[in-house]
């Protein structure tokens, strides 16, 4: 179950879908006295984790329940994902400790529209994202680790670098990511996702 975290913003606030890639959503608002008008299709500059990202809104006017159902059906998405990359010592599934926990539906704010020359900054961040999964494919590669690495996506602000990946059991991968964030100078994050 998802439940609203009423200081994270009024329940009058109107509630907006907003895509990125891979066609991840989340779900935003507008600060009440903005001034701004959002629709569907527009590219917004959004908050971030420990930064800022950029998106397409899909859908404006999300009421309460159909945000907390999105919330619901992305928390149980990864923790299956999860779940099927968690095994003990003898190849069974092991379950997480968190599994029962309650999400927390956290919207949070639209900044402002993107400008032209953010918006053209996108064909070089697909560039350098192809680039980061050919160099993780290879260092995983080098390593023997048992996984596969789906796609990589950098926050638009490029404070935060995440590698999609699957694999058949629980994957230490401490020193990849050691290795990754001396090349990248930035945050990396591994995102596990369903095969």
């Amino acid at each position: 179950m998802i439940q609203q975290n009423s200081a994270a913003f009024p329940s009058s606030q109107r509630l907006y879908c907003v895509q990125f890639k891979g066609g991840r959503l989340d779900i935003f608002y507008v600060p009440e006295g903005s001034g701004l008008a959002i629709k569907a299709g527009d590219l917004v500059i959004v908050d971030a984790d420990r930064g800022k990202d950029l998106g397409k809104v899909t859908h404006e006017d999300v009421s309460i329940e159909a945000a907390r159902e999105l919330k619901t059906l992305q928390h149980n998405e990864q923790q299956a994902a999860l779940q099927q990359n968690t095994f003990d010592e003898s190849g069974n599934t092991k379950p997480l400790a968190d599994s029962n926990m309650t999400a927390i539906l956290q919207p949070k704010q639209i900044i402002r529209f993107a400008q032209p020359m953010e918006i053209q900054q996108l064909f070089v961040k697909k560039i350098d994202e192809e680039k980061a999964q050919k160099i993780c494919m290879t260092k995983v590669e080098e390593r023997g680790m048992p996984m596969q690495i789906r796609d990589a996506e950098y926050q638009w602000d490029r404070r935060k670098l995440t590698f999609f990946y699957t694999a058949s059991h629980r994957i230490d991968f401490r020193d990849l990511v050691r290795d990754l964030f001396r090349i990248y100078k930035t945050r990396i994050w591994m995102c596990a996702v369903s095969t």
